[in-house]
């Protein structure tokens, strides 16, 4: 990475959370004694060697008193369980952490105030997870404590060297102490603690008890020279001492002032801070090391080089920089590379930024803004303070861990499964309703309470994410500058060249190898009018520009309303005046706009990536799946890229429109126009990648339990899932040396993400359909508002505009757009076909109305398809049915029947259709109304094959016989109906029966309609003689009659015995059966019609009705038969017996002998007696029955009664005798002789019999017996 006197950006690419962080407690034996102790917060980092993760694993920490906290961070994979945070209990931790690795395990070298350990994490190659990941199974801990009977620990330095873990720890009694642990076990020397090899080393004073002696250590390191370790110490005194580890001497030893010049007066000043680096050089085995000294105003770096003689093998240091910085400024922390010294250095004001500048620079220091103190935002009054501060607190800046943090003050009660939007919601308008008691707020005075509570939650946001972010350290790995945050890592990247050139003033070096040398002055020229325009803008200017980029308004007027007041406003009249300057001095305008333009320019690629393939290429070189880190890594520095370029063509913009306005120029107005589009285009891509990498999807926004992490923006799921093919392309065509540069990597790899989404180019990656298929509808329409300057997806914009209208139910506008619709090649990303793509488009977009039922737009589409093609093309048949399918569903069927008539190819079809559809709807009856005479034949073979099948469905066979009867032949309408009543017969449920009997009475009504003579119909029966054939049976009217009489009476069956049981199963019962069902339940008259139908016995139906009429409280059987009118005026106990005298009168068909003495029997039975009008209409039929009757019964004196009425009658008297005169009257009636009459003597004999043989015999009748 070429950063030397060219401005640079950080990049983070990774954000620690604290929920994701395991934690440990490492225990020790002792407990410190120095818990007074402070070290400022540390940090720093390793890249590991081992071939097995190609230089793209990152190890860094942190130390703040107790904690270390370890980080895995890998570029190839992605990991899991990444970070561990460790708490020692021995004390504070010292600042200085070694990390060396084996081809087995990890090694962490780690010293507090009273112990020393070492940290062994195991090597798990493939395995995909963090080193950290098994700590509690496989973390192996070696510790030392330390002898602090009498001092105190300054410094310590640790390393590996031969195969050992070596410590180098400095007390403040000067005594420098050295502990090895072995590599591959545990066993463990102090090697020096004073002695002899001090004694050349410290003077006398070291022996005196002062509490920090001045020879002492206030700084050290060790690094490899050559084949031996060389032990660095900064002593007190501003004394630099070298030691070899391996010769147990002395080899350097020198005043630090002396490098100086000009200086010595700071000899007796006390140095306030020291630091010391050491960086190997890459080029060399010579190291180069630096020191940090900060005394009274002057604070410097010192870089020296440690030589030695090869012949005498003395040592000597080799001055190579010395670098001052600003004595109020607070260093940090810093590093050396190979021609360069980075340092992280925080202002009085509390900026921080990284520093830098190559040994032999004369430009001075360049700077990279770290972070910034937190600001509140300004807020206008129009401004509802929720809205603006939510979306500014969820718009990705702040993590979730930072949230909860600031939550915790407000003691919410909320779940942690809610949603972490509505927390802070919740919790915020909890304080808001706690803090204002009065329950009469005016309305200013809840604006102001609730500006407030927004407020200070944002600013306490704001504090937590500044703690987060300040930079505790920088550490180097090959050519990458990486900074260690609180809570991140992140990486410094050559500035783009739009950046560059706005920050550097030295525009030849920013444009080296871009431009030719001898255009470089008026480009300078140029750039001087960007900054000038930079500083003029103001915050309310830009917020209109990128309002009006977001609208897509008139761009032109926003630009236009800037450049008239920086022409004519007082406040910008030396910028006018500087910039009309400008522009006359420049030598050729359009030639330098021009060049400019062309290093910007995105509507090319490179060849080598135009065959890019997602199938064919694999993402070997880093790993299955893009991991965390690598496209954290992307999005920021698209993030980074797209704002830094959308700032540049901003103020190029308004530079060539002013011009274009009030500058006489000799470029034509043409040329300058074309420029100026030229930009403009540029500046509304950069605008559409800069919202792309800060647009959440809201619904997952307003649905997630954690903060928005920009990777789940749209841009970041969209490099995620579509960029792993230009990925694969890019590492394979760089070599190993290029590839191991993270930085240079990312920000290549990201300059060519920006080429390949690139709306102009033909082989852009188009974002349109992603954005369709996995974003939220308004963000769609967003989108296609954004890119609607870009002509040639003007088509494929208004086609994903009409879905997200359409998810958004607005079918109306969706519709609209689809109907002017420009059909060309752009919206062949959405079709996958082989077919013409004009007809996949219509498909496509009928599709789309019909998946969401909207109909009538589904016709619009249909009719304007069918007018796009000629009548003879081969996809008007499916559209046609497409229409008439439309018409259905709208239940315009006159349309669908002109559709049917329209479409012969698919008359048939769909004609099924139609009738199925009627059917379906209950709308068969329609068929008569509609215009079907060119389609009649095929609606009757449609209703044919319906019918005919085994279906229980009445509209079909309704309707075939409505056909029929249409056409006048009732006898085949008959037949149709027959033998769908016969399919019923047999079919479970009262619904099927009552279809069964709806059936018979068609059948009846049409043969009715039939001449007498032909009243019959002929149906084929299954033949039960022969398998599997069928005979032909003639069925006349009254068979007909019969079967429709029966299936009435089964109706009345299934509804009595089961009742609310539909679908139960009725079985086919017999007559005999049927019979007595209908007489147990009182419908006589229908019991009666079935005795007479089927000659059945009467007398079951006679014995029931008498049951019935003897039962005093029982009339409701009278309400299931057909009652006379003359039986609705009697009484109701009359009603009953008038009843049954109707069934038997002389002109009813049931007036037989038998069911008069049916009757009777059954009453005297039941020694009952039944009324006169019964005995008089059974004796008018036949008087000596009832007499019979009467005296098989026992009834006597009835007997007797009508025995002496019948005597009476034959002979002509009509007298009304009393039971004494019985005697007398039967002597006199015998004396008249009619032998024409019958008497029966023999009933009479009998009568007189029982007499004789009745008890008491009070009876005078005995006389009858002589009589005769």
């Amino acid at each position: 990475m070429r950063i030397e006197n060219l401005p640079c950006s950080h990049i983070a690419f990774h954000e620690i959370q604290d929920f994701d962080v395991q934690e440990v407690v490492i225990t020790s034996s002792c407990e410190s004694t120095l818990e007074q102790q402070h070290y400022p917060d540390s940090a720093g980092g390793y890249t590991l060697q081992d071939p097995v993760f190609q230089q793209k694993r990152i190890i860094s920490w942190t130390t703040s008193q107790h904690i270390l906290t370890l980080t895995d961070n890998s570029f190839s994979s992605r990991l899991t369980k990444e970070s561990l945070r460790l708490k020692f209990e021995s004390g504070v931790i010292v600042p200085s952490i070694s990390i060396s690795e084996t081809a087995f395990c990890i090694s962490v070298l780690v010293a507090t105030v009273s112990t020393a350990y070492r940290l062994r994490f195991p090597i798990e190659n493939g395995s995909g997870s963090s080193f950290f990941h098994n700590w509690d199974s496989c973390l192996n801990v070696t510790q030392f404590q330390f002898n602090l009977s009498k001092a105190n620990i300054l410094a310590v330095s640790s390393s590996l060297f031969n195969d050992a873990n070596i410590f180098t720890v400095c007390f403040n009694n000067g005594i420098i102490s050295l502990i090895s642990m072995k590599e591959f076990d545990s066993s463990i020397q102090v090697l020096q603690h004073g002695g002899k090899w001090w004694q050349n080393v410290l003077p006398s004073s070291f022996y005196r008890q002062s509490n920090v002696c001045p020879e002492a250590s206030s700084a050290l390191t060790m690094f490899p020279f050559g084949r031996d370790l060389l032990i660095s110490v900064v002593c007190n005194n501003n004394q630099l001492r070298i030691f070899s580890y391996t010769s147990r001497m002395r080899v350097i030893q020198t005043d630090l002032l002396t490098y100086l010049p000009g200086h010595s007066f700071l000899s007796d000043q006390p140095a306030n801070c020291r630091k010391i680096h050491v960086e190997s050089n890459c080029s060399s085995e010579t190291p180069y090391f630096g020191v940090f000294l900060s005394i009274a105003d002057v604070s410097t770096f010192i870089v020296l080089q440690p030589c030695q003689d090869s012949r005498t093998t003395q040592f000597s240091l080799l001055p190579v920089a010395n670098l001052s910085c600003s004595d109020v400024d607070t260093v940090i922390d810093f590093a050396l590379d190979s021609s360069l010294l980075i340092a992280i250095i925080e202002d009085s004001q509390g900026n921080a930024s990284v520093q830098y500048s190559s040994f032999n620079s004369s430009t001075g220091w360049c700077k990279c803004l770290l972070l910034k103190p937190p600001t509140l935002p300004e807020l206008h009054a129009s401004m509802d303070p929720r809205q603006t501060f939510l979306n500014m607190i969820f718009s990705g800046e702040f993590t979730t861990s930072q949230i909860l943090r600031v939550l915790e003050e407000y003691n919410s009660t909320s779940s942690s499964s809610e949603k972490l939007r509505s927390r802070v919601v919740n919790a915020i308008e909890a304080r808001i309703r706690s803090s204002m008691v009065d329950y009469d707020v005016r309305q200013e005075q809840y604006y102001n309470g609730l500006l407030e509570n927004w407020q200070y939650f944002y600013s306490a946001l704001q504090k937590e994410r500044y703690a987060d972010q300040k930079a505790i350290g920088i550490f180097l790995s090959s050519s990458n500058i990486f900074i260690r945050h609180h809570a991140s890592v992140s990486y410094l990247v050559e500035s783009d060249v739009s950046k560059a050139a706005m920050d550097c003033n030295d525009t030849s070096l920013v444009f080296r190898g871009f431009l030719p040398e001898d255009d470089c002055d008026d480009i300078e020229l140029l750039m001087s009018a960007l900054r000038e325009v930079n500083t003029s803008l103001d915050a309310s200017q830009l917020e209109d520009i990128q309002r009006v980029l977001f609208l897509s308004g008139d761009f032109d007027a926003v630009i236009d309303s800037i450049c008239n007041d920086l022409n004519s406003d007082d406040d910008y009249k030396d910028c006018a005046f500087r910039l009309h300057t400008i522009f006359s001095n420049v030598t050729n305008l359009y030639q330098t706009v021009s060049l400019l333009l062309n290093i910007f320019k995105l509507d090319y690629l490179d060849e080598s990536y135009n065959d890019c393939s997602i199938t064919d290429l694999s993402f070997s070189m880093i790993g299955d799946s893009i991991s965390n880190e690598f496209l954290y890594s992307i999005i920021m520095n698209l993030r980074y890229l797209s704002s830094s370029r959308m700032m540049f063509f901003i103020q190029f913009s308004i530079v060539l429109r002013f011009n274009l306005r009030y500058q006489d120029d000799v470029i034509s107005d043409n040329e300058l126009h074309n420029l100026y589009a030229e930009v403009c285009v540029l500046l509304r891509y950069y605008f559409l990648v800069s919202w792309l990498c800060n647009a959440f999807d809201p619904e997952e926004l307003h649905s997630s339990v954690t903060a928005p992490d920009f990777r789940k923006s749209i841009l970041g799921v969209f490099v995620s899932d579509h960029i792993t093919n230009l990925v694969c392309k890019y590492i394979s065509s760089q070599n190993s040396t290029e590839s191991s540069d993270i930085a240079t990597f990312v920000q290549n790899l990201s300059y060519l993400i920006l080429h390949s989404m690139f709306p102009l180019h033909s082989s852009s990656i188009q974002l349109d359909k992603y954005i369709l298929e996995n974003f939220s509808s308004c963000r769609t329409i967003d989108y296609a508002r954004i890119v609607s300057w870009c002509n040639s997806k003007i088509s494929s914009l208004s086609y994903i505009k009409a879905n997200a209208m359409l998810a958004m139910e607005e079918a109306e506008k969706a519709c609209d757009i689809l109907l002017n619709l420009d059909i060309n090649e752009s919206l062949m990303i959405y079709i996958d076909t082989v077919d013409e793509f004009s007809v996949a488009f219509f498909s496509q977009a009928i599709l789309l109305f019909e998946d969401k039922d909207y109909v009538v737009h589904t016709l619009k589409i249909l009719q304007n398809a069918i007018h796009y093609f000629p009548e003879d093309h081969q996809c008007i048949p499916n559209f046609r049915t497409k229409l008439f399918v439309a018409y259905l569903k709208l239940a315009d069927y006159h349309s669908a029947c002109n559709a049917i008539s329209a479409n012969p190819k698919h008359i048939t079809s769909n004609v099924h259709l139609l009738v199925v559809n009627l059917h379906d709807t209950g709308n068969l009856h329609l068929l008569r109304t509609l215009p079907i005479a060119e389609i009649s034949d095929q609606i009757l073979a449609v209703l044919e094959m319906k019918a005919s099948q085994k279906s229980l469905s009445i509209p079909y066979n309704e309707a075939l016989c409505s056909f029929h009867i249409n056409k006048g032949n009732y006898r085949r309408a008959a037949s149709t109906m027959y033998a769908y009543a016969q399919r019923l017969a047999g079919a479970p449920g009262s619904e099927n029966i009552l279809r069964n009997v709806r059936a018979f009475s068609i059948v009846l009504n049409c043969l009715r309609q039939c001449k007498p003579e032909n009243s019959w119909i002929l149906v084929h029966i299954k033949d039960p003689e022969i398998k599997n054939k069928q005979k032909r049976l003639v069925i006349q009217l009254e068979d007909v009659e019969r079967d429709y009489f029966v299936a009435q009476c089964r109706l009345k069956y299934s509804n009595i015995v089961y009742p609310n049981t539909p679908d139960v199963m009725c079985p086919f019962i017999d007559q005999c059966t049927m019979l007595t069902f209908l007489c147990k339940h009182g419908f006589f008259d229908d019991a009666l019609i079935l005795s007479d139908m089927f000659h059945l016995d009467q007398r079951e139906v006679f014995e029931a009705i008498a049951a019935r009429c003897i039962e005093l409280d029982d009339e409701s059987w009278l309400e299931l038969n057909e009652i006379p009118r003359f039986c609705m005026l009697l009484p109701s106990t009359e009603r009953k017996w008038a009843m049954l005298n109707t069934y038997l009168a002389p002109s009813s068909s049931y007036s037989k002998l038998d069911n008069f003495r049916t009757v009777l029997s059954f009453i005297l039975s039941k020694n009952l007696k039944p009324p006169q009008s019964f005995i008089d209409l059974y004796c008018s039929l036949n008087k000596v029955d009832v007499i019979h009757c009467y005296t098989k019964h026992g009834w006597l004196k009835e007997a007797t009664e009508l025995a002496i009425q019948y005597l009476n009658k034959v002979n002509g008297i009509g007298l009304s005798l009393k039971a004494d005169e019985l005697e007398s009257t039967v002597t006199e009636t015998l004396l008249c002789r009619n032998p024409q009459l019958y008497v029966p003597y023999d009933l009479f004999e009998h009568i007189l019999s029982a007499f004789e043989r009745s008890e008491g015999k009070k009876d005078k009748l005995i006389l009858c017996k002589s009589t005769l």
